[in-house]
């Protein structure tokens, strides 16, 4: 059966799907390497499916870039071992880089205020 219009569609959502994860976790990874240790504590609740496709909600406290390992770690509370970054969907690493990037900006202000002595 020959590719229709659908199909040649879907085959490019799905390639620029893989290619946005990739640029995200570039991202991330870049911006976690500028902040001291490679990390943020957050408190951000999102959402995750278990291996057994249940959905729960969960509260992310931190969030590492390990550059022995070069992976992101995601840590939980309630949890001793961090998550992957790969582990999470689309839209939960979504919430986690904009509050990331929010944390970044935040920091860059306030830095930039408390530099020219203003508190």
């Amino acid at each position: 059966m020959d590719k229709d219009r659908f199909d040649i569609q879907m085959i490019e959502f799905e390639r620029k799907h893989f290619e946005l994860n990739m640029e995200m976790a570039l991202f991330v990874s870049d911006i976690l390497q500028s902040f001291r240790d490679n990390y943020t504590e957050l408190s951000s609740v999102i959402t995750f499916c278990n291996a057994e496709g249940e959905y729960s909600s969960i509260e992310v406290t931190k969030i590492f870039f390990n550059k022995e390992t070069l992976e992101i770690e995601v840590y939980v509370r309630g949890y001793e071992k961090p998550f992957s970054w790969d582990e999470l969907d689309f839209s939960s690493r979504y919430v986690l880089m904009n509050e990331i990037h929010h944390r970044y900006k935040s920091n860059k202000i306030y830095n930039g205020l408390s530099d020219k002595g203003m508190h």
